[in-house]
């Protein structure tokens, strides 16, 4: 499963047991077949993987949206997780 597979390589060599990896594919296949669309696009889903990661674990969260968000250069990338402390706080 490449969200399985995706999660994994995120998280790889972080605290984080396989099973709180498939209880989050697990809600992520729930609020996938809860939409109403018949088909949700990735980005829709990536969004979702993004918001358990930030909760899960920040550097797997910032392995995961550095690959799902493109951004044009480091300082980009930069300023994202800049943006994302100051709404931490």
């Amino acid at each position: 499963d490449k969200l399985l597979r995706g999660l994994q390589a995120a998280c790889q060599k972080r605290p984080i047991s396989l099973s709180q990896i498939e209880q989050v594919v697990g809600r992520i296949s729930r609020l996938v077949l809860e939409s109403s669309d018949r088909e949700v696009p990735a980005e829709t889903i990536g969004q979702h993987v993004v918001r358990e990661l930030r909760s899960l674990d920040r550097v797997a969260y910032v392995r995961f949206a550095s690959v799902y968000k493109t951004f044009r250069d480091i300082h980009e990338f930069v300023e994202s997780l800049e943006k994302e402390n100051r709404a931490e706080s």
